[in-house]
């Protein structure tokens, strides 16, 4: 009965996961989004903050269905065409840690099933190539109760921070 949790706008989340990545040190963050108005939001607040550290505008990858999806993760990540299977997409750079171009973090908005099938795509899509990205999900990823080998696949990835407020009283919330 005491507990309570709010959500943030996906602007203002975009822009927390914006900066949690650039602290990280990284420089080249795809966001994975949907084709719909919330990945318009999100895209928003993610680039907003972005700009406002002068380094331009992170690479977004918006998507209807999961083909497309696969499609912009072969073309973003290395892959010329949508003829590619698993597997066949050649190193990111002869020397991938070197590159300055790569794609070193991905941003997701997608259920925690999705983001797990996701990253599993990625993974065969950069087969043997040693640098690999580093993830992101916003709160549309946290949920209860997953099935095991879906948290296993989750192992990892950077999931947001949701603000909680513990034993308050409801006046507190209307101030």
């Amino acid at each position: 009965d005491n507990l309570y949790y709010f959500s943030l706008s996906p602007e203002d989340e975009a822009a927390q996961i914006a900066q949690k990545i650039h602290e990280d040190g990284l420089k080249n963050p795809l966001l994975l989004l949907p084709s719909n108005a919330l990945g318009d939001r999100t895209a928003a607040g993610f680039n907003s903050y972005w700009q406002s550290l002068e380094i331009g505008e992170a690479t977004v990858a918006k998507f209807r269905s999961r083909d497309e999806l696969l499609t912009l993760l072969r073309q973003k990540l290395g892959g010329t065409g949508t003829a590619l299977q698993a597997g066949q997409i050649q190193s990111l750079a002869d020397d991938p840690a070197s590159d300055p171009n790569r794609v070193d973090a991905i941003f997701m908005l997608a259920s925690a099933f999705e983001a797990s099938n996701i990253k599993s795509s990625v993974d065969m899509m950069l087969g043997n190539t040693p640098v690999r990205p580093t993830y992101y999900l916003g709160s549309k990823s946290n949920s209860s109760g997953l099935k095991p080998d879906v948290a296993l696949a989750l192992n990892g990835m950077r999931l947001g921070d949701m603000p909680w407020m513990l034993n308050r009283t409801p006046d507190e919330f209307t101030k």
